[in-house]
C-alpha cells in the first residue's frame, strides 16, 4: 500500500537535495539558524506561519543534514551573518525547499502511520487520504492533539490575569544600576551589532523573580510529564546527577527571563536596521565561555549543582554539525557546534521548548517505572468516591494463563476494569507508536484475558479480592477503561471499551465543569470576564455514580460538548501530481457558542 508514497518520498528527496546543491551552503545554514531564532522570538518575529513551530524545525534539522552530508562547508564563513541578498536573490528557492520539506515530512507521516499504526491508504484518483479500520480513531487521534494545545493555551491565559507590570523591564532596569547589560558596537560597520554581558547577579535575579510566563511554562512542563507520577519535583533528574527536576524548571524561568531581555534590547537598540538585527541574533561563544555561562545559570539555581553534570548537560543539548552523528535535532539540542571552537546558543529556544521533555530524550531517561505510580495515583484519585477498589492484582485464567489487573472497583450494581498507560504526550508520528501500541495491547489482550477470568466465577472474584459475597453479581454491569497519562485518543470507544485520560477524569471526579470566559486587557490589567460553566455533573452540585457511566459512554458530555467545539477541516499537501489531503482540526471556544450549547443542552 506504500508504494506510491515510496515513489513520492524517493523523488521529492532528490528535488530538495538538487535545490539544496543549487544554494550556497554556508548561507542556507545561516537563513535556518536566523530564521529558528524568529520562530521562538515574537518579539521581533514578522513571520505568519501556517505550520507549528515544531514542523517547522523538524524540516529544518533534516535541510541541515542534507547540507552538511552532501555540501563541503566553509565553517568560517558561518560568521557573515549579512544574508539578506541571498535571501532576496534566492527567496523563491528557499521557499519552495522549505514546502518541499513539509510535505516530505506528511509523506513520511502517512508512511509511518500506514506501517506502525495500521492506518490504510485511500488512493481517488490523484487524491491520497488515510482511513483507519477502528470507527473515530483518527478523529479522536486528531483531538487528542487539540484537547492538549488548548490547555497549554489556557495555561497561558491564566498566568497573564496577575501580570500587573513589566516584569522584565523591572528586571533590567535593576541590573543596569551597577551592571552593563548590552551595547551597540561597530555601529556603521558591516558587523554592527549588539553585545550582551552576563554575570551571575543578573541570573540570580532571573532565577528569583517569577514572571507569568515563566510560571506558565513550568506549569506547562510539569503537568504534560511529571503530575501522575511519584516523581517529586525535588529529586535527582536521574540516580547519579546533581541536577534536580526543579532545576530544570528554574533554568525555563532563567533562560525565559533571558531571551526576553536579548529580544527586547535588540529590538530596541536596533531600530529597526534588519542588518544590526540579523547580527545580533545568534549568540556566539567558545565551549570555555558556554560552560562558565551555564555554570552561572545553573549555580544560580542550584549551588550544589556539579560542573561535571553542567558540562554533561550542554554536551547532551548540543548539535554538532562540523561532525553530525545519527539525527539532527535543532530543537531540543539548540546549541549548534559550528566550528572547532565556537558554538551558536539560541536562549529563544531553551525558553520555548519544554525542557522536561527534551531533557528526557537528550539523556534517554525512561519513565516507563512509573506506571505502578500512575496506577496508585489513579487509585488514590477513585478511593474519594468509591470505596471498594482494588489494583496491582494478579490472576491466573483457568486456561493457565497468567495476567493483571491494574485496578477494578465496585458501584451500584456495576463492576469497573481500567487499564493504566502511563506514556508521555506524543509530538509526532514517530513518538505516537508506541502509544498505539499499548493501547492496542490493553484492547486486544489485557482486558479481554481480565474479563474471561472474571467470568469464569463473578461470584468466587468479587470473594476473593473484594471480600464480599454478591449473589446478584451476575446482574451487575461491566465498564471496561483504557486510561492514558496523555490525551492522545482519549474519548474514543471501541465497541465496550472507553478510551480515556486522567485529565479528563480528574474534570469528571473533582471539578464537574466547563468554564469559558474572555480575557480583558483593563488598563494593562489582565482579568477573565463573562465566565460561564457547563456542567458535566447530572445535579449540577456534586459528582454521583452516574456521572461516570456517562464519561464511559460514546456520547458523553464531556467529549460531546468539546466537540461542539470543535471543527473538521483539511490541508493538502500538493506534489508531482498528487494531493495528500491530512485531517485537521479547529476550535471555537466563544461564549456565543456556549450559550448556543446551553439552549440544546437544555432541550433534551
Amino acid at each position: 500500500m506504500t508504494e506510491i508514497l515510496d515513489e513520492l518520498q524517493d523523488k521529492i528527496s532528490k528535488e530538495i537535495t538538487t535545490i539544496i546543491d543549487d544554494l550556497n551552503g554556508e548561507n542556507l545554514i545561516l537563513y535556518i539558524l536566523q530564521t529558528r531564532e524568529y520562530l521562538f522570538s515574537p518579539i521581533l518575529s514578522e513571520l505568519s506561519l501556517n505550520e507549528n513551530r515544531e514542523s517547522l524545525l523538524e524540516c529544518y534539522s533534516y535541510i541541515l543534514s542534507e547540507i552538511i552530508t552532501t555540501k563541503k562547508i566553509n565553517y568560517l564563513k558561518l560568521f557573515n551573518f549579512d544574508i539578506s541578498n541571498f535571501i532576496t536573490v534566492n527567496e523563491h528557492k528557499i521557499n519552495k525547499l522549505i514546502n518541499l520539506s513539509l510535505t516530505r515530512k506528511k509523506i513520511k507521516d502517512f508512511t509511518i502511520y500506514i506501517t506502525k499504526q495500521d492506518y490504510k491508504l485511500e488512493v481517488d484518483d490523484n487524491v491520497l487520504t488515510l482511513s483507519h479500520d477502528i470507527k473515530d480513531y483518527m478523529k479522536y487521534y486528531n483531538i487528542g492533539y487539540l484537547r492538549s494545545s488548548l490547555f497549554n493555551l489556557h495555561l497561558s491565559m491564566m498566568s497573564l490575569t496577575n501580570k500587573k507590570f513589566d516584569v522584565e523591564d523591572a528586571i533590567l532596569k535593576a541590573y543596569e544600576k551597577d551592571y552593563k547589560f548590552s551595547e551597540l558596537i561597530d555601529e556603521g560597520k558591516p558587523l554592527a551589532r549588539i553585545r550582551f554581558y552576563f554575570s551571575a547577579f543578573l541570573f540570580h535575579l532571573l532565577s528569583t523573580i517569577q514572571t507569568t510566563e515563566s510560571e506558565y511554562k513550568i506549569n506547562s512542563a510539569f503537568y504534560d510529564y511529571l503530575d501522575y507520577s511519584d516523581i517529586d519535583v525535588k529529586d535527582k533528574c536521574f540516580k547519579s546527577s546533581s541536577i534536580r527536576w526543579i532545576d530544570l524548571f528554574k533554568f525555563t524561568m532563567v533562560s525565559g527571563g533571558l531571551s526576553t531581555l536579548m529580544q527586547k534590547v535588540i529590538k530596541e537598540k536596533s531600530n529597526g536596521d534588519k542588518k544590526i538585527i540579523q547580527n545580533s541574533l545568534l549568540f556566539a561563544c567558545k565551549y570555555s565561555q558556554l560552560l562558565e555561562i551555564f555554570s552561572l545559570i545553573f549555580k544560580s539555581i542550584n549551588e550544589n549543582i556539579k560542573g561535571k553534570d553542567i558540562k554533561k548537560f550542554v554536551d547532551a543539548f548540543t548539535t554538532n554539525l562540523t561532525s553530525p552523528q545519527g539525527t539532527l535535532d535543532i530543537q531540543f539540542r539548540p546549541i549548534i557546534k559550528v566550528e572547532e571552537d565556537t558554538y551558536y546558543v539560541s536562549y529563544n529556544i531553551f525558553s520555548g521548548v519544554n525542557i522536561i521533555r527534551a531533557y528526557i530524550t537528550n539523556f534517554h531517561i525512561s519513565l516507563d517505572d512509573q506506571g505502578i505510580k500512575f496506577e496508585r495515583y489513579v487509585k488514590k484519585l477513585l478511593e474519594k468516591y468509591f470505596i471498594d477498589i482494588i489494583s496491582n492484582k494478579k490472576f491466573k485464567t483457568s486456561d493457565g494463563e497468567n495476567g493483571d489487573i491494574d485496578i477494578s472497583f465496585l458501584g451500584d450494581k456495576s463492576i469497573y476494569f481500567i487499564e493504566c498507560k502511563n506514556r508521555l504526550h506524543p509530538i509526532s508520528s514517530n513518538s505516537s507508536i508506541t502509544n498505539y501500541e499499548y493501547i492496542m495491547k490493553a484492547k486486544d489482550k489485557q482486558l479481554p484475558k481480565i474479563i474471561k477470568y472474571f467470568e469464569e466465577d463473578k461470584r468466587a472474584f468479587v470473594k476473593k479480592y473484594f471480600g464480599k459475597d454478591i449473589e446478584d453479581i451476575d446482574e451487575y454491569q461491566v465498564y471496561k477503561f483504557i486510561l492514558l497519562s496523555n490525551r492522545n485518543v482519549s474519548g474514543l470507544n471501541i465497541d465496550d471499551i472507553a478510551i480515556r485520560d486522567i485529565y479528563s477524569l480528574e474534570r469528571i471526579l473533582e471539578a464537574g465543569f466547563l468554564e469559558i470566559g474572555q480575557l480583558s486587557d483593563d488598563k494593562g490589567q489582565k482579568e477573565i470576564i463573562n465566565s460561564e460553566k457547563i456542567y458535566y455533573w447530572a445535579n449540577e452540585k456534586s459528582f454521583q455514580e452516574v456521572d461516570l457511566i456517562n464519561y464511559h459512554s460514546n456520547n458523553s458530555i464531556f467529549f460531546e460538548m468539546f466537540e461542539k467545539m470543535i471543527f473538521e477541516n483539511s490541508k493538502d499537501y500538493e506534489y508531482n501530481g498528487y494531493i495528500l489531503r491530512d485531517q485537521i482540526f479547529t476550535s471555537d471556544l466563544s461564549i456565543e457558542l456556549l450559550e448556543s450549547m446551553k439552549e440544546k443542552l437544555k432541550k433534551k
